[in-house]
This record gives structure tokens, sequence and C-alpha cells, in this order.
């Protein structure tokens, strides 16, 4: 016959004997816990926000027909721009050229980021800074126009998105001038997949 050892069942006191070994254990956890610095919770603010209340926007695009000698090409322009309460000025452009078949084709883009924005009536002044590419640090500007919505509405208007010379985006926000002469945006879509014929919003 096998023999077997049977381990006597523990008794009450010896069960409460064991607690009381894991307790010291238990407290010097949560003593670590304790005192264990809180993690950071990153949390994204939306840009708008930091400045305040947004006080002035503008956003468009348009189709520009670009000409050189003996060609012609379309030049499509977007740009969105925000004036907070605090004065500050965020908003971004892009340009692109769609460079002829006799250039070898493709698109040539450019872009870059508002510096500053100020209104007259239905126009608004747009200073800008060219990131990135052979321009990266120039600054140029437009002003556009918005002569509303719907059937019997004029064409809005934008200028050529020009480079400075003497002065600065600055400026040309503050100054309003020189007067860029402005164009009717009345271009058929590009069937090459471009933006609308444009629309330009001044709010409010």
């Amino acid at each position: 016959m096998e023999n077997r050892t049977l381990s006597p069942t523990p008794g009450p006191f010896a069960r409460r004997m064991k607690f009381r070994n894991i307790l010291p254990l238990l407290a010097f956890v949560f003593a670590l816990s304790a005192c264990e610095e809180p993690s950071a919770v990153a949390v994204d603010v939306e840009p708008a926000l930091l400045g305040g209340r947004v006080m002035l926007s503008a956003t468009g695009n348009s189709i520009v027909t670009a000409t050189i000698p003996g060609l012609t090409f379309p030049r499509y322009f977007t740009f969105t721009a925000r004036r907070h309460a605090d004065g500050s000025v965020a908003g971004q452009w892009e340009r692109v050229n769609r460079r002829p078949h006799e250039f070898g084709g493709g698109l040539i883009e450019q872009q870059g980021i508002v510096l500053c924005m100020t209104r007259s009536g239905n126009q608004v002044w747009i200073g800008t800074l060219t990131v990135g590419g052979p321009d990266d640090g120039r600054e140029r500007g437009f002003r556009a126009e918005d002569n509303g919505e719907g059937p019997n509405a004029p064409p809005d208007r934008i200028s050529g998105h020009r480079t400075f010379t003497g002065f600065s985006a600055a400026d040309f926000c503050e100054n309003q001038t020189p007067p860029f002469l402005l164009f009717d945006i009345t271009s058929p879509p590009d069937p090459g997949g471009g933006p609308n014929p444009g629309q330009i919003q001044v709010r409010p």
C-alpha cells in the first residue's frame, strides 16, 4: 500500500498570520504608486482657439490662364486665411502650374503660409511667405474680392500672386497698396481635375 502524507489544513490563526505578513508589502506598493508622477497626456488644440475668436476669414480658389511667348497654360491658386481677436493671422496657400507639353508637361507646385490680412469693404489684402522650393522665404501678396453668390451676382475677382519689390508683406497689408489689378474668375473647370472656376468668400 502506498504511503501518502497529508498536509494539515491551515486553521484560522494561520490564515490570519499569513494575511498580516502581506500587509507590509501592500503598504509599500501603495506608497510607491502615490509617489509616481502622473503621465502627461497630449491634447490637440484647434489652432483657431490659440488666438481667440476668428474675426475675419477669407478663402478662395481660382484658375488663371498664364501666358509665356507662344504658349498658354492654366494656373490654379487656392488659399485660406484667418485673423483672430488677438490680431494673429494664420492660413496657407498653394499655386499649381500645369506645365505645357512643350516643356515636358506635369505640374509645378508652390506653397506657403499667410503672414497678414486686412480688409476694405468686400476686398482683402493678403501677404504671404513662400515655404520650400527655389523661392523659399520670398514674400508675396495678392488681393481678392467677394462679390456675393447666386446666378445674378457678378464674378468674384482676384489679382495675381505678386512678388514684392521695395516693400514687405506687412507694408502691403497695412497700406493696401499697390492695388494689384483684379481679374474676373470665370474660367471653366479644368477637365484634368483642377478646382472649380473659383469663388472668393470673405466672412463676416
